[in-house]
């Protein structure tokens, strides 16, 4: 969506790929953390007695986790945006709210990139 749109020519598809690439890597290993805190956090359920701290910590865990996830798509389409020449900065700015629409999807959680 975004190398149409923004009509990127042949060397901004190549960084673009790049960076595309880069991202996908980083939000797989932010996922796979989520997905281990989260099952750490549910199985406290199969607890009679839950452990406030423990609790406490997985939340805190969850919530790093996310920030994170944030963090690097931010940085990501920082940079993406920096790759653009000034016409093609307006129409990045005219388009980012439906791209971060369009990865987020139906999914709940947030998913990565479709680019």
């Amino acid at each position: 969506m975004i190398i149409k749109e923004l009509n990127f020519n042949p060397e901004q598809v190549s960084e673009f790929e790049k960076l595309k690439t880069e991202h996908h890597d980083g939000m797989t290993k932010f996922m796979e953390e989520g997905k281990r805190i989260r099952a750490q956090y549910f199985d406290l359920l199969k607890s009679e007695k839950t452990e406030t701290k423990l609790k406490d910590s997985l939340q805190g865990l969850i919530a790093v986790n996310q920030q994170n996830i944030e963090e690097w798509t931010f940085d990501h389409f920082t940079k993406v945006r920096a790759l653009c020449d000034d016409k093609q900065k307006i129409k990045f700015d005219e388009i980012i709210d439906e791209v971060l629409k369009h990865m987020n999807g139906p999914r709940h959680g947030g998913t990565t990139p479709h680019h």
